[in-house]
């Protein structure tokens, strides 16, 4: 394996959501330098923005049709896709797991962190909404990982094996949440306004993230995840931990932009290079 393709934040629930994303997967598979042989593609979550049967089907279709090209790919479950940003829900996380375990667990032991080894790639997938899922954390789309699974993901960094040469983490929320050098969410607006605002911030962050990114100090290289839909590039900061690379992958399917706005990540992991592609959708 080469390449990562790093999609994010599709929040499926109509048909132009599915038109979007179905433009995304084409280009991936149209595209002649994506082998599936070198690429795996991780989906940082979000999958779902409606939990109606029809639409959980419709997911489950177009994930298949990569599978059939002969691509892999790698889910990490986003808070909508346990229920919204008011509240997750066990049932739904419960069922939302079953439908997608090929996806979220890739044939290992149905528990987080999901440990996948591709040659000499170690790729680590974490639930990052898993300690909320309990009365009385559930309430917002804030995210926990919890002691327990901060402490099994420090133990496959300790035990990972020496021919290993690449560390991939990848989850839904976003561990930078308050560390912007200027902040999408806050815009230009007066002091006040913004001193205020801010505060909304606390509704959508990962409660542990300290915790996530002294456990990854010096053990990972890169580290992956969405949620916030920026879709910029925070490995500025997580170079202080050692991580070389941290890509929010933003709203692959262009939620909460314009819909021409679609695009992919890919990632080289020799070089640790990044390309953004953009895909055509619509009208220009």
């Amino acid at each position: 394996m080469k390449h990562i393709i790093h999609i994010s934040d599709t929040h499926l629930n109509d048909n132009v959501s599915f038109q979007k994303f179905e433009a995304v997967l084409r280009d991936i598979v149209d595209h002649p330098a994506h082998s599936p042989h070198s690429h795996m593609i991780i989906h940082t979550g979000d999958l779902l923005d409606s939990h109606h049967a029809r639409c959980i089907e419709q997911a489950g279709q177009l994930l298949e049709m990569l599978s059939a090209k002969g691509y892999r790919l790698l889910l990490a479950p986003g808070n909508h896709d346990y229920g919204g940003f008011w509240s997750v829900s066990r049932n739904l996380a419960k069922s939302f797991r079953r439908r997608f375990k090929r996806y979220i667990y890739s044939g290992q032991n149905e528990e987080f962190p999901v440990v996948t080894t591709m040659n000499d790639v170690l790729l680590i997938g974490l639930d990052s909404n898993l300690a909320r899922l309990k009365y009385p954390r559930q309430f917002f789309a804030q995210g926990r990982l919890g002691k327990e699974q901060l402490a099994k993901l420090s133990t496959t960094l300790t035990e990972r094996h020496p021919h290993v040469k690449r560390v991939v983490v990848y989850l839904h929320h976003n561990p930078f949440w308050f560390d912007h050098g200027v902040s999408k969410t806050l815009h230009d607006g007066h002091v006040l306004f913004n001193t205020l605002t801010r505060l909304t911030n606390r509704f959508r962050r990962l409660d542990d993230s300290a915790s996530l990114m002294t456990t990854l100090m010096d053990r990972a290289d890169i580290l992956l995840f969405g949620h916030q839909h920026f879709g910029l590039n925070y490995s500025a900061l997580s170079a202080q931990y050692g991580v070389k690379l941290a890509l929010d992958g933003g709203a692959s399917t262009g939620a909460c932009a314009s819909p021409q706005n679609l695009k992919y990540r890919i990632v080289d992991l020799e070089s640790f290079s990044v390309q953004t592609r953009f895909v055509p959708y619509g009208r220009p």
